[in-house]
């Protein structure tokens, strides 16, 4: 049963009409997904719901419920917003407040995200200006900030601090997972900070936490980027951005092993002759399909394939008797060509 909380409000008029202020102030600065939560609470509050749950706002917008937490978090640093919370850290209550008067703009530092593949809300945390300097005074992190700095080139901007910021406090990275980070997208040619805010939280996705584990996947992943040049024959070239994206759906969507995504690069050669991702792919959704898990799973889906092609294209034997409209020249097949058949078959 998911935990409800209580909705109320603490505004001189709780009406559905948005003010002027939030419009000027809030709205045009925060993300879009965090005022669409705030303006579903408003119409709750008009509509005299007393009772919701994160979990219906999350369905409501088809997002998670750390996106919902995340957005409702946002509010309450802005001031917009009261959380108030039961033992076990869950939200039993939420109040609407009247805006603060005469907030100085410069005094939040307002941070947004891209959206991720799936289009679900990715945002980091805020922080004010005092929190800032309270985190740039710790020695790892003004360590950190500092090599930062070094890798980049350049001195960091307080988007790219609260963004560093954001991997050590919400992503809970530790700091030498963080410089392995930006040694990791620098050395790939990726110095800006989108792309290295999406490596990490991919890396997060992915349950990618320390140092260690961060070493031993991308040593994972340059084996099989080896594995997949040569079974492919592309060699004198680095793969590109969408080539690595292709073998990370294989990795880690499909869950296959090196042997049977080089067992599918293979096949791509044997069909069309030259090194295809696009075919590869095909290949390897369709065993997805099948539950294939080994390669002698996709050896006894090719015998399947097999016997129904056969068995579609067997030639019909008469018994010669003399007389000659029962005369029949038993066929011949190419069984190079039947074997291409076969593997378009099972690749589409």
């Amino acid at each position: 049963m998911s935990n409800e909380f209580k909705l109320c409000s603490k505004r001189k008029k709780a009406t559905t009409p948005i003010s002027n202020d939030f419009i000027d102030k809030y709205m045009i600065d925060a993300h879009g997904e965090f005022v669409k939560i705030y303006l579903y609470l408003l119409r709750c509050i008009n509509a005299d719901q007393e009772s919701l749950s994160i979990s219906k706002i999350a369905d409501v917008f088809k997002n998670t419920e750390n996106d919902v937490n995340r957005a409702l978090k946002y509010w309450e640093k802005m001031k917009l917003l009261s959380l108030e919370y039961t033992n076990d850290n869950k939200i039993s209550s939420i109040s609407i407040l009247e805006a603060p008067q005469n907030e100085s703009e410069d005094s939040i530092q307002i941070k947004e995200t891209e959206c991720n593949a799936d289009n679900k809300l990715s945002a980091s945390d805020t922080y004010s200006l005092d929190e800032l300097k309270c985190f740039s005074e710790q020695k790892d992190i003004k360590q950190l900030l500092f090599i930062t700095e070094q890798y980049l080139g350049k001195t960091l901007t307080p988007t790219e601090i609260s963004k560093i910021l954001y991997f050590y406090d919400t992503l809970n990275f530790p700091a030498d997972l963080i410089e392995y980070l930006i040694e990791y997208c620098v050395c790939k040619g990726h110095k800006n900070i989108r792309y290295i805010e999406k490596t990490a939280l991919e890396w997060h996705k992915n349950g990618i936490n320390t140092l260690q584990l961060a070493k031993a996947a991308n040593d994972t992943f340059s084996q099989l980027y080896n594995t997949v040049m040569k079974s492919l024959g592309i060699s004198g070239r680095s793969l590109i951005d969408t080539e690595k994206e292709y073998i990370k759906k294989w990795a880690n969507t499909y869950h296959f092993s090196n042997e049977l995504i080089a067992k599918a690069c293979e096949r791509t050669i044997l069909t069309i002759q030259k090194p295809s991702f696009e075919y590869t792919d095909t290949i390897l959704k369709n065993w997805f399909k099948e539950n294939v898990k080994t390669i002698a799973d996709v050896m006894e889906m090719d015998n399947k394939h097999q016997k129904s092609v056969l068995k579609k294209d067997k030639p019909i034997i008469t018994i010669n008797t003399g007389n000659k409209f029962n005369n029949f020249k038993q066929r011949s097949y190419d069984y190079s060509a039947l074997e291409r058949r076969i593997i378009n078959s099972s690749g589409k």
